[in-house]
């Protein structure tokens, strides 16, 4: 019902705008021209990793989402990216095998085990090292209350403040009647020291899944309390989880980057890699060239895109002949399970070392040589 739903209100959002978008690529400085389409539900969160800065030199507004392809047809030869952020009826109208298709939001869940020594093991090794000894050495605490006014404390005084300053200008804030809704159907935990409460979560335990849906921080928290008390908000609700009989406990949306930093933190607790339940359309991205900062762009940002049904790490090498030890750092760094694979892409090959590794775990990794394309832009967002 959820994908019929959504594919009804693309019927009544049908109407998109189109920009052109230049700027100077995050880590090379360089200038970077890009054909956005769409409501701008992605624009922050893909500009914002793309671009230290830029501007929109060409704007048009109430475009028929049904002629997308056209525009990009109309303007493909005049820019070096294609970015499609429609609404899902009319992604899948376009040619996504010619896209390099990555979900808008994935989900991370921890699957908890039968046992507490089960759970500590899951634990990344500088999980236990550095996260758990931050919960023992500000001696936190965590308590769950039901009250409206601490429901209000957290939406006013931790979870806007803390939301406006992760997300900046892509920042989505929930509305004050929808939130106390939600508040009510849960419970929130609030991490304690000594009398000052310094981060709160709202739970929802629904059948033996633990959601982990909003989170929050006061405004002025100091820096050495704030990674502090996100340590104790995994580790105190993952403890919540299992003592209450939990099978699986969801830490929801996370942008699907390998490299971004809450997608890490969340990793680092035992988390697997999940589609989104939700049938929004899809990021499209078709670089029409690999020039330097398009290089830069791809080598900087590892994202999770499709495979079939499931999702898959596609991932750019762009220095040199890859190497088998290169190759298993990063494939130990960033394979996550969940996965189906990880495919690598390297523009000047792979040294015979690493094609014999990859051997090794076939299941896992997938290598694609550049070097052997005439257009390795293009197949880089086929395969």
């Amino acid at each position: 019902m959820e994908y019929l739903w959504e594919l009804s209100a693309s019927i009544r959002f049908y109407k998109s705008d189109a920009a052109i978008v230049l700027g100077k690529e995050k880590h090379t400085g360089q200038s970077l021209t890009t054909f956005y389409m769409g409501h701008y539900e992605n624009f922050a969160f893909i500009f914002g990793e793309m671009y230290s800065e830029f501007e929109v030199k060409e704007k048009h507004k109430n475009i028929n989402s049904l002629y997308t392809n056209a525009w990009f047809n109309k303007y493909k030869d005049s820019v070096d990216l294609l970015f499609a952020d429609v609404e899902l009826l009319f992604c899948k109208m376009l040619p996504r095998k010619e896209f390099i298709q990555i979900p808008q939001w994935i989900r991370q869940r921890f699957e908890v085990p039968d046992t507490w020594e089960g759970v500590l093991d899951r634990f990344r090794k500088n999980t236990k090292k550095t996260d758990m000894r931050k919960v023992r050495k500000y001696g936190f605490i965590f308590r769950i209350t039901k009250s409206e006014e601490d429901f209000k404390t957290f939406y006013h005084q931790m979870y806007i403040p803390y939301i406006k300053k992760r997300f900046g200008d892509g920042a989505l804030i929930e509305p004050e009647a929808k939130f106390m809704r939600q508040c009510r159907k849960g419970e929130l935990m609030q991490i304690i020291r000594g009398e000052e409460v310094v981060a709160c979560v709202l739970l929802h335990n629904l059948a033996g899944r633990l959601a982990y849906v909003w989170v929050g921080v006061p405004d002025d928290i100091k820096a050495e309390m704030f990674d502090g008390a996100f340590s104790a908000l995994y580790y105190f609700t993952i403890m919540y989880g299992y003592e209450h009989g939990c099978h699986e406990i969801d830490f929801l949306g996370s942008r699907p980057l390998l490299n971004d930093g809450l997608f890490r933190y969340k990793r680092k607790w035992g988390t697997n890699v999940h589609k989104s339940p939700n049938p929004w359309g899809d990021i499209l991205l078709k670089p029409l060239n690999f020039t330097g900062p398009l290089r830069s762009f791809f080598a900087n940002n590892h994202f999770i895109t499709r495979k079939g049904k499931g999702l898959a790490a596609k991932i750019f090498f762009d220095k040199h002949k890859m190497t088998a030890k290169e190759l298993e750092d990063m494939v130990e760094y960033y394979f996550t399970e969940g996965l189906q694979c990880i495919k690598i892409f390297s523009l000047h090959g792979f040294d015979d070392d690493a094609k014999v590794w990859e051997q090794t775990k076939a299941s896992q990794v997938k290598l694609f040589d550049l070097s052997e394309s005439s257009n390795p832009a293009e197949t880089f967002c086929r395969l």
